[in-house]
């Protein structure tokens, strides 16, 4: 099991999904504010050792927290800015080897935040925009699905970042790396002043939703647009031909520029957020005004065999025929080794984890998690082996290493005992003297010439017979 950390918004998210992993057999711990000290520095100790691997916790979990080996950190929820998202991100792969960050993003999410920041007493006026202005570029970087992520995010720390780097490096290259070639830019600066004018003209002595405002640039007839006479409105259906996604993001950019506005109010536990035009309104009149979305490629590409293209008469080239016999035997074979590696790495994190408990210090105290990864491939069988493997020094073999040898000899043994004998490789493939065990024809006599019955098959037909309450009856199965 990786180890992890997931981010959740509020206290009872974190109790809910830790109970909802639970139940799906990931042993979790939730870790937030309303746990006494006691309980939370037993929970952190806990995960520390690996005595359970993935941590359900609020924003403020993570200060000071040295963990070396976390493949994982989940957002569960928008982070409040770009600069905590990189730093609670920074959280894995601290070992150097490859981890990854997940962003669960959904709108509505941040009224929830901003909600929590209102409530927030001992925040100005100023402090408040200023939350709200981060929250948004936090937004920003969420919504968009063209630039690279990581030039995104040094971007906005004062870095530069090529992204072919992030391409080149495919076992880590971010999401919108990954397809970037499925976007295009499109200029929307047309549909972006019509849906502003909407905007401004329905809202002058009623409030209404975004969702609202989409629906009838979309030309929708519900009940409620035809009987506040929005259907009449010159923009009702000027957007019939664009994807309804693509007009949520429209508006939502035009909220991120200023232009637009969004405030919410309460109805209970419900937020409800209505769209009004916002502080720089009057830039839809500029001249130089330009506004552009990614939208996505769609297009369907056939792939074509040497078949579509009969003028080509492309030969094929024939495949050699393989034993199945050891194409079976080499799964098998790989499957054991691979169990073996296994076996072999959670007994070696389960003597790390017995050890740290006796010395009371955390497992990448008594031995580096990427050295003891490393163990379990290598299966080092003498102290010479051990040594050559990256980040175990004399110091800390002299103190753990024989501990851990004991576990590497033991599954190398096991390991060498799987090397298969050169004649289980002759008679695979049915070149071996001996072959009296085909399943096929069995073997020939030497008297007549000819097949007599298999022997896989007579010695099963003896048991029967032996076994069988009903004697010769069970021979003839």
């Amino acid at each position: 099991m990786l180890s992890g950390i997931i981010y959740s918004l509020t206290r009872k998210d974190c109790d809910t999904l830790a109970q909802q992993l639970n139940l799906l057999g990931i042993k979790t711990k939730p870790y937030h504010a309303g746990m006494t000290d006691k309980v939370r520095e037993k929970i952190q100790r806990e995960w520390m050792q690996d005595q359970f691997y993935v941590i359900v916790a609020t924003i403020a979990f993570g200060m000071g927290i040295d963990k070396p080996d976390v493949r994982f950190v989940i957002h569960n929820s928008v982070p409040k800015s770009v600069e905590a998202f990189y730093q609670e991100s920074g959280r894995a792969g601290r070992d150097g080897d490859i981890s990854y960050s997940y962003l669960f993003y959904n709108y509505g999410d941040v009224v929830r935040l901003q909600k929590i920041m209102q409530l927030d007493r001992n925040s100005t006026k100023n402090t408040l925009d200023g939350h709200f202005e981060n929250l948004k570029q936090m937004i920003a970087f969420a919504e968009n699905v063209v630039d690279c992520r990581r030039y995104l995010q040094l971007l906005h720390l004062g870095e530069k970042f090529d992204r072919q780097i992030c391409i080149q490096n495919k076992e880590t290259t971010c999401d919108n790396c990954e397809k970037f070639s499925n976007y295009n830019n499109v200029d929307v600066t047309k549909e972006a002043k019509e849906l502003g004018i909407l905007v401004q003209d329905i809202t002058r002595k009623c409030n209404f939703t975004l969702s609202y405002v989409a629906d009838i640039y979309k030309g929708s007839k519900q009940k409620k647009i035809i009987q506040n006479g929005h259907a009449a409105h010159k923009y009702h259906g000027a957007g019939s031909k664009i994807n309804h996604l693509d007009v949520h993001r429209i508006l939502k950019d035009l909220i991120l520029k200023n232009i637009l506005a969004d405030y919410h109010t309460f109805t209970g536990k419900f937020p409800v957020v209505y769209i009004k035009p916002g502080p720089k309104f009057n830039t839809l009149n500029a001249s130089n005004l330009k506004i552009t979305i990614p939208v996505a490629i769609e297009c369907s590409v056939k792939i074509k065999s040497s078949a579509d293209y009969p003028e080509l008469n492309i030969p094929v080239e024939p495949q050699p025929s393989v034993s199945t016999s050891v194409v079976k035997k080499a799964a098998i074979s790989k499957y054991k080794i691979t169990k073996i590696k296994v076996q072999c790495h959670e007994e070696l994190l389960e003597e790390c984890r017995r050890l740290a408990l006796e010395k009371n210090v955390t497992l990448s105290s008594i031995m580096n998690l990427s050295a003891i990864k490393s163990m379990s491939d290598l299966l080092p069988k003498t102290r010479e082996e051990f040594l050559k493997i990256q980040h175990v020094t004399t110091a800390n073999y002299k103190k753990f290493g024989e501990y851990f040898l004991k576990i590497t000899k033991k599954f190398g043994e096991q390991l060498d005992s799987l090397q298969p004998e050169p004649e289980d490789f002759k008679s695979s493939f049915g070149h071996s003297d001996r072959d009296w065990c085909s399943p096929v024809r069995g073997t020939k006599r030497k008297s007549t010439g000819r097949y007599r019955k298999g022997a896989k098959k007579f010695k099963r037909a003896r048991y029967n017979k032996a076994k069988s309450p009903r004697g010769k009856r069970g021979a003839r199965q």
